[in-house]
């Protein structure tokens, strides 16, 4: 079996927890059965300004960053429903086409999938909340959804 990433590079695990936690001070790092999560309170920031939070946790999987963080709103304050991005059984948050993330030159930053996908989907669940329509559009799910990206 191939070594976890935390352990194959502990650089890596540091400079996440060091950039992640200069902003987001409510989320803690947690290692369990060779997977690093994430959990705590996230907070959804405007022009400086906490306009939501949400109880969260991440999963940085063994293979990470060659696979996408997995992200669950444990608070239960999100719908089980795939109109909301939340995957029955799971529980999983829908937020992005993977494909696009694992492209980007930013996958092995946490910080910066706090600061895009993962604020993005809050505001839009804190703005659908309220009666709003997404802010950002939708994509379909499945492969639909990843022709459309």
């Amino acid at each position: 079996m191939k070594m976890p990433w935390h352990k194959r590079d502990p650089r890596l695990l540091a400079r996440n927890r060091d950039e992640v936690n200069a902003k987001y001070s409510d989320l803690g790092f947690f290692i369990k059965d060779e997977t690093v999560f994430v959990r705590g309170s996230f907070h959804v920031l405007h022009e400086d300004q906490v306009l939501d939070r949400y109880q969260i946790e991440i999963e940085l999987p063994p293979d990470w960053p060659d696979s996408i963080p997995v992200l669950r709103e444990v608070g239960g304050r999100i719908p089980v429903h795939k109109d909301r991005h939340i995957n029955r059984g799971d529980e999983t948050s829908c937020l992005l086409v993977p494909e696009e993330w694992l492209l980007s030159p930013q996958r092995d930053s946490l910080r910066a999938f706090l600061d895009g996908p993962v604020h993005n989907f809050f505001l839009g669940q804190s703005l659908v909340e309220v009666g709003e329509p997404w802010p950002f559009g939708e994509r379909a799910h499945g492969m639909p959804g990843l022709l459309q990206s």
